[in-house]
């Protein structure tokens, strides 16, 4: 690619209206006659000059690519320590309910009482939801339409240690 654009362009200096020292390739029409053409190569770099601005820009990049790289580390430590600062909170709530709910445990009667209570209301919510895929009585027993197991949880008949619920 032979000359660049810049190099090819002729640079001229005019002064405008408000005093303004003005300097481009393209001069408007009133300034014309006023415009001064500038020895454009003497503002070209040497080969030095030009080896120096790319080794600069690539330590600009490089300064700049490592700055980024350490607030990034910073912010993701930062969040790292607002994380430990948020589940050590979070355990030491934790701790705080399992020691009040120590406090506060029911007796061995009342936790197998609530078991039972627990099986029946399971076995009772499977009753009702396969009952309303019932297809019908045939030879004493009920059949049951195939997609009911695909919504609806079989549970066993609690055992004769758990007596049914009272009716309320």
């Amino acid at each position: 690619m032979g000359v660049h654009a810049l190099q090819a362009a002729d640079i001229y200096r005019w002064v405008d209206d408000q005093g303004q020292t003005q300097v481009s390739d393209v001069v408007p029409e009133k300034y014309r006659d006023k415009a001064t053409r500038l020895n454009s190569r003497k503002y070209e770099l040497t080969s030095e000059q030009k080896a120096d601005a790319r080794d600069r820009a690539v330590y600009e990049a490089r300064r700049a690519r490592d700055e980024n790289d350490m607030q990034r580390q910073a912010q993701y430590e930062a969040e790292a320590q607002d994380s430990a600062r948020r589940y050590q909170a979070e355990q030491a709530l934790a701790r705080a309910r399992a020691k009040a709910n120590q406090n506060n445990q029911p007796s061995a009667s009342d936790s197998a009482k609530s078991q039972c209570e627990d099986q029946w209301r399971r076995y009772n919510d499977g009753v009702a939801c396969f009952s309303r895929f019932a297809a019908g009585n045939t030879g004493g027993s009920v059949r049951i339409r195939p997609e009911a197991y695909q919504y609806c949880t079989d549970a066993q008949i609690p055992p004769s240690s758990c007596p049914p619920p009272q009716a309320r």
